[in-house]
């Protein structure tokens, strides 16, 4: 009779995809140097537990660790957080003091380096479609995150603390890149620091800025946004609109200039009514797409809001585990670490719909977090068992 050895599933499903970036990220950030009680393994997998448990603190975290579970079995810390698969020592025994001082002081570079690294092979693994001729399309928006009233640096308003994360996902939903600031940080200077020659961005009307959007046709970059009803424009050019678009709400197609006369910035306007006769006007640099297109590309922005809804209610950005700058940075990508994980762990399923990260599938994954399962590899599949519906509409105005 053979023998299945078997480990918790926490570890060998969930953190097992990033077992051979650590000891490449340990050795490139020094990230053990002179650490004794909590080494880098150890803590990342303790960060990611605790967004998957939802941990309030890191106080929690530490007695929920140390303590028995609620059937009564004691949790073996070391083969918890991936302790025997490394082979650091003594078992080892935690407190609230050496992993507050872990967060403090561990560069947050290092779960940075993991989040990337684990992206790209989310983006081969979870990839469904691109848009045809769109396969550049970035959604854009920021996000606040509240801050206890001592994280001075955190700065919003007189007695309020908070952050914002300025976040940028492709088309399949995953975050392709994250700018922290303070409360304050301006959503629009981030934006037009990262805009990129060849990229689309779709992002909401709290962009507006005439001079964010003449950087865009300085960069060769597209942006599709709504038009502000205060926005001042003249119109220099009505484009005709075929009878079908018509049809389907289309109201009109127009080039205009932003900014009034002397201004040389010169954009499309394209205008739609919806069932209930509601009009509503996108504002864009790309010309080469219908009309109806560029109602219909805007939709796609509803993800990251979904992504953002998503993130709040799953992941642990409501009670922070250290006050420090680095140690929120940590606890940020341990968490986007935590969704691509999810991701990936999905798509292993046999079971489709969990792709999209469901609610019953994350109450699944927490209350079997701990069950043992057996350390076969897993196979990914590298597509998804789901269809994914093109979009004829996609074409080039005749």
């Amino acid at each position: 009779m053979s023998h299945c050895t078997t480990s918790p599933r926490f570890f060998q499903l969930l953190s097992a995809p990033l077992q051979p970036l650590l000891p490449r990220v340990m050795t490139r950030f020094g990230s053990d140097w002179r650490s004794h009680k909590l080494t880098t393994a150890h803590h990342v997998n303790l960060t990611l537990l605790a967004h998957l448990e939802q941990v309030e603190s890191s106080i929690a975290l530490i007695e929920e660790l140390n303590d028995l579970d609620a059937q009564g079995h004691e949790r073996n810390l070391p083969e918890m957080i991936g302790f025997d698969l490394y082979e650091f020592g003594e078992p080892l025994t935690l407190n609230q003091s050496s992993f507050s001082r872990a967060n403090a002081t561990r560069p947050f570079e290092v779960w940075r380096y993991l989040f990337h690294a684990l992206w790209g092979l989310a983006c081969k693994k979870c990839k469904s479609s691109q848009l045809e001729g769109l396969d550049k399309v970035l959604l854009v928006d920021g996000s606040l995150f509240e801050c206890l009233p001592r994280m001075a640096w955190a700065v919003y308003r007189t007695g309020i603390k908070k952050i914002k994360g300025h976040f940028f996902l492709n088309l399949d939903g995953l975050l392709q890149k994250l700018v922290l600031t303070t409360g304050k940080g301006s959503e629009r200077a981030v934006l037009k620091s990262q805009i990129k020659a060849g990229y689309f961005y779709f992002f909401d009307r709290g962009y507006d800025d005439y001079n964010l959007f003449a950087s865009f046709q300085t960069e060769q970059a597209h942006f599709l946004t709504r038009l502000k009803s205060t926005a001042n424009f003249e119109s220099l050019e009505d484009h005709v609109v075929g009878d079908e678009a018509a049809r389907l709400g289309v109201l009109s197609d127009q080039t205009v200039r932003l900014g009034g006369p002397e201004s040389d910035l010169k954009v499309r306007l394209v205008g739609y009514a919806d069932s209930t006769g509601k009009a509503y006007y996108y504002l864009t640099n790309q010309f080469d797409l219908a009309a109806l297109s560029i109602v219909e590309l805007y939709l796609y922005r509803w993800q990251i809001e979904l992504f953002f809804g998503w993130v709040k209610r799953h992941l642990q950005f409501g009670h922070w585990y250290s006050q420090n700058k680095n140690g929120v940075l940590i606890q940020l990508y341990a968490g986007l670490i935590t969704f691509l994980l999810l991701k990936l762990y999905a798509v292993h399923s046999d079971k489709p719909q969990w792709v999209a990260l469901r609610i019953d599938f994350v109450r699944w994954v927490q209350r079997h977090l701990f069950d043992r399962v057996s350390q076969a590899k897993p196979k990914w599949r590298l597509t998804l068992k789901r269809s994914v519906p093109k979009l004829s509409w996609l074409k080039l105005n005749q």
